[in-house]
């Protein structure tokens, strides 16, 4: 677990090693793969690959990966599919990923010569929160698509009218109407006219938020495992077919020899932390973890955090057993939980301070306090502020600003062009891409690949299918 500010550095010292490369580092971001390319790039050939590079740059580098003229290419999860690069020593994630599914992909990415491999996962609680906030851009609550499905009747209603009664942002509301439109809530004809659709999209839109939200609850559990990650692994996809012995080379089986986690004594505070829990459980074994922390280990003192590490810790030596368990709620719901109970060895162990190690990046023990900075927007609202007031107008929520006769005929030809390509597919026009991207061309007016990449709501899919096209479009229509 590292924050962070502490990750790039820690990168670096892992890929100095020379018998850790080729390496692939997977960053959680497009920014975060250039910084951390450039950052290796004065120590190695090392490169990054993002879907917001142009074609021929991301094949240059992968080619480069390929041939061994690059040691390390840091990358989003846009590479690696199809690629099959025998030699590779270390796959680096740099963030949580966002599943096991695609974890385990990654991962799977090293070694493939059979020779010795290692997989590095750095991140931290940050990681989960901006996962959590990507995941409320891109499956809004049920509620609010509720609300939208019941502005709609068997009447077609343009989307502009439609978005006027929106109470968010145009980005949520793209996201809603796209969403509500999948699972069949909405119907939308060629002219961009809505009439309500099925009644029970709420079913499967559930299921698929629900989802979403258990893959990302699957890969925070991974991380705070206590037992092998490989056993964590091949349960999760129920390979029973495997031995299920510990795999002895993991953090968790044996820990003295991990690339980047170092440890370290408790301190004075988290000694007594630890024989508080313990002497919580010799008068009572088997509780849940959350009760022994709110009631018995003075949260005024120990933040969660700390204390999920001090558990962690009393697992690691032998001391407890954590468990999983479950119970339901009066009101039906089935409520997951873990259970924390001690070892033969922890019921007689006098001082745990002694017996337990503690990751030395993280913090010791101390007072808990609120924060009094004030609180940031999340990821990416500022860019969805500047691109607000564009996207409002296309939905009648704003004023247009003037543009010239030429914009006005690229606009109107890019409209036209893409209601075609709608009824071709048989989408909504909405989803060919968006009134903010079809504004974004207009103003920036690309002239080839690459400047087409740069704008916003364009990527290599888009590119792919329909770049040629688009920059016709525009190249044409203008004049």
């Amino acid at each position: 677990e590292l924050v962070p500010s502490l990750r790039p550095a820690a990168l670096a010292r892992l890929m100095l090693d020379e018998s850790r490369r080729p390496a692939i580092v997977y960053a959680p971001t497009r920014k975060a793969a250039e910084s951390q390319a450039e950052l290796l790039q004065s120590r190695m050939p090392a490169a990054a690959y993002h879907a917001g590079m142009p074609a021929e740059d991301r094949d240059r580098v992968q080619a480069a990966f390929l041939r061994g003229d690059l040691e390390v290419i840091v990358a989003t999860i846009a590479f690696g599919m199809g690629i099959d690069k025998p030699d590779v020593r270390t796959v680096v994630h740099t963030g949580l990923p966002g599943s096991i599914e695609g974890y385990y992909q990654e991962i799977g990415r090293a070694g493939r010569d059979g020779l010795p491999s290692k997989a590095v996962m750095l991140h931290s609680w940050a990681d989960r929160k901006t996962h959590e906030f990507f995941l409320e851009r891109d499956y809004p609550e049920a509620g609010v698509l509720e609300a939208m499905f019941n502005r709609l009747s068997a009447d077609r209603m343009p989307i502009g009218d439609l978005a006027s009664d929106f109470s968010g942002d145009p980005e949520q509301f793209e996201k809603a109407l796209e969403k509500l439109w999948m699972h069949g809530g909405v119907r939308i004809d060629g002219d961009e006219q809505a009439v309500k659709g099925d009644g029970q999209w709420r079913v499967r839109y559930d299921e698929q938020r629900d989802y979403k939200i258990r893959q990302l609850d699957q890969v925070t559990e991974f991380t705070r495992s206590n037992q092998c990650r490989m056993l964590d692994l091949v349960r999760h996809f129920d390979d029973l077919e495997d031995s299920l012995k510990p795999c002895q080379h993991c953090d968790n089986c044996d820990p003295e020899t991990c690339s980047v986690k170092t440890f370290r004594p408790p301190t004075p505070k988290e000694s007594a932390a630890l024989d508080a829990i313990r002497q919580t459980l010799v008068e009572r074994d088997g509780q849940s973890v959350g009760k022994v922390f709110r009631e018995n280990v003075e949260p005024s003192k120990t933040d969660r955090k700390t204390f999920e590490r001090l558990v962690a810790g009393l697992v690691k030596a032998d001391l407890a057993r954590i468990e999983q368990d479950s119970f339901v709620n009066p009101k039906g719901e089935l409520i997951e939980f873990r259970r924390i109970s001690l070892t033969q060895e922890g019921r007689q162990a006098t001082s745990l301070g002694s017996r337990v190690r503690l990751p030395a990046e993280g913090a010791g023990l101390g007072t808990a306090k609120k924060s009094s900075r004030s609180k940031k927007a999340a990821p990416g609202a500022s860019a969805a502020k500047r691109n607000g007031s564009r996207a409002k107008k296309q939905f009648g929520l704003g004023e247009v600003p003037p543009r010239d006769e030429s914009d006005e005929l690229i606009a109107s030809a890019l409209r036209a062009w893409r209601k075609t390509e709608a009824a071709r597919s048989g989408k909504p026009a909405f989803l060919v891409f968006r009134d903010r991207t079809l504004d974004a061309l207009v103003d920036q007016k690309p002239s080839n690949e690459a400047e087409l990449l740069i704008v916003p709501g364009v990527g290599p899919a888009v590119v792919k299918k329909y770049g040629e096209q688009l920059l016709r479009v525009i190249r044409t229509s203008g004049r």
